[in-house]
C-alpha cells in the first residue's frame, strides 16, 4: 500500500514540476523571448507574435492620474450649520409704524441683525457685543423700577423657526454676548481646539445674518495669530480687555460676525467679531480657547464677574524693547500715547490707588510673568474682584513690589 502511495507523490510531484517548468517558460518565452523574436523582420509578420507583443505593450502602458482635492465649504461646515442662527433685535414701539420710516439703508438692516451660535440643545446661544447692544445695554441701565425694557429678540433658525430670546449674560472682557431661547433639542456644534490649528491652514466661516432664514460661507488661510491684538479702538491694551485675535487672509462679511470659525473636521475653533482702528474695519477670529472660560460659566448658569485694575498698556515684545530702549523683552509697559498718566493709569482705580505710574513696565502678578501668551489682561480677567494681588514692576531700572486690591 505504500509503494502505492510512493509512486502517487512521485507522479503528482513530476506533473507539479512541469507545470512550474512550463509556467516559468511561458511567462519568459511571453515577457521575453517573444518580444526579442519580434524584432527580427523575418520573424514579426508571424500573427502569434504580433498578438504577445500587443500584450506586452498593454502591460507596459501607463496612464496620468490627476487628482483633485475635493474641498466643498457647505461640505466642511454642514456639522455646524444647523447651530447658526439670526439674532433679530427691534424695539416694540416700533412695531407698528410704517417701515419705510424706519428702514433708511440696508445698513439699518443689517445693523439690527446678528449671526448666532447655539451652544446648548436647550437654547443656549452666544453672539458679539457690539455698538447696538451696548446701546441697548445703556438704554436698560436708565429704566426706571419696574419699566420694562422696549427692545425685543427673536432669533430665527432651521425649518422656519421663529422663537423669543431674553439677552442673558454680557461680558464686555471678551466681547461676548449670551441669548437665551426657549427650545429644546436643538443642535450644537463641536468645538474644537486652536492651539491644534497650524499657521497656514484652511477654516471656513460660516454666518447667517440675511433678512430670510439662509447661510452664506467663505474661506480663507489662517494668516497669524496676533497676541498683541487688542480689543479696543486703540493700538493700546486695556486691562479689562481681552487682548490676542486670529487674522485671517481673507475679507471678513459683515453678515458673518458673530458666527463661528470652523475647521476642515467640522470643529468651531473661533468666534468672528470686526472693530474698527484708524477710520479702517478689520475683521478677526477671538480663539475658542480664549472664549470657553466664559462659555463655561454660563453654561454652568456662574454669574460673569470681571474685576477692575485699570490701566492701559502695550504687551512688550523684541521689537518694542529695542524701540524704547527698555530693560526687559516682556511684560506690560503702562502707556499712554499723548504721555499723560491719566489716561494710561484711571483715576482713583486699584492701580491708581497703588502708586502705579505711566511708565512702568509690569513684569509679574501673583507670581506669575506676564508675556505675550499670559498677557496682563488675561492673568486679571482669572481674578475675583475683591482679591489682593503682589505685583511686580520695574520703575527707571528699579524693581518695585506693590499690593494692588482689585475691585
Amino acid at each position: 500500500m505504500s509503494k502505492k502511495i510512493k509512486k502517487i507523490r512521485k507522479f503528482l510531484n513530476l506533473i507539479f514540476l512541469i507545470f512550474l517548468v512550463g509556467g516559468i517558460a511561458g511567462v519568459v518565452g511571453e515577457r521575453f523571448v517573444i518580444p526579442w523574436l519580434g524584432t527580427f523582420p523575418s520573424l514579426e509578420k508571424y500573427e502569434f507574435i504580433k498578438r504577445a507583443n500587443e500584450k506586452v505593450t498593454i502591460i507596459k502602458q501607463t496612464k496620468e492620474i490627476n487628482v483633485k482635492e475635493d474641498f466643498s465649504v457647505a461640505n466642511i461646515a454642514e456639522k455646524v450649520s444647523p447651530s447658526v442662527v439670526s439674532i433679530v433685535r427691534f424695539q416694540e414701539n416700533k412695531k407698528d409704524l410704517n417701515a419705510q420710516n424706519l428702514i433708511k439703508s440696508s445698513k439699518d438692516i443689517q445693523k439690527n441683525i446678528k449671526t448666532g451660535l447655539i451652544l446648548t440643545n436647550d437654547g443656549l446661544i452666544v453672539s458679539i457685543l457690539d455698538e447696538l447692544t451696548e446701546e441697548i445695554i445703556e438704554a436698560n441701565k436708565k429704566l426706571k423700577e419696574g419699566q420694562k425694557s422696549l427692545w425685543r429678540f427673536k432669533v430665527l433658525a432651521g425649518n422656519d423657526k421663529e422663537l423669543d430670546a431674553e439677552m442673558l449674560a454680557v461680558d464686555e472682557f471678551s466681547h461676548l454676548v449670551f441669548y437665551k431661547i426657549d427650545e429644546n433639542n436643538l443642535p450644537i456644534p463641536s468645538l474644537g481646539n486652536f492651539k491644534e490649528i497650524e499657521i497656514g491652514e484652511k477654516v471656513v466661516i460660516c454666518g447667517n445674518a440675511g433678512g430670510e432664514y439662509q447661510n452664506s460661507y467663505s474661506n480663507g488661510l489662517i494668516k497669524e495669530k496676533d497676541n498683541t491684538f487688542t480689543l479696543l479702538k486703540s493700538e493700546l491694551s486695556s486691562s479689562e480687555s481681552l487682548e490676542g485675535a486670529i487674522l485671517l487672509d481673507a475679507e471678513i462679511d459683515e453678515r458673518n460676525i458673530g458666527g463661528p470659525v470652523i475647521d476642515y473636521q467640522g470643529n468651531v475653533i473661533g468666534i468672528v467679531n470686526k472693530i474698527e482702528k484708524d477710520d479702517k474695519k478689520i475683521g478677526f477670529i477671538v480663539s475658542i480657547d480664549d472664549l470657553k472660560p466664559v462659555i463655561d460659566k454660563v453654561i454652568q448658569k456662574e454669574k460673569i464677574e470681571r474685576p477692575y485694575f485699570g490701566v492701559y498698556y502695550l504687551s512688550i515684545n523684541k521689537e518694542i524693547s529695542l524701540l524704547n530702549n527698555l530693560d526687559v523683552n516682556q511684560g506690560a509697559l503702562v502707556y499712554s500715547f499723548s504721555g499723560q498718566q491719566g489716561l494710561a493709569v484711571i483715576k482713583n482705580s486699584p492701580a491708581d490707588k497703588a502708586g502705579i505710574k505711566i511708565g512702568d513696565i509690569i513684569t509679574s502678578v501673583n507670581n506669575r510673568n506676564i508675556n505675550l501668551e499670559n498677557s496682563l489682561a488675561k492673568i486679571i480677567s482669572e481674578q475675583l474682584p475683591g482679591e489682593e494681588l503682589e505685583v511686580k514692576l520695574i520703575r527707571d531700572s528699579e524693581e518695585i513690589n506693590l499690593k494692588v486690591t482689585l475691585e
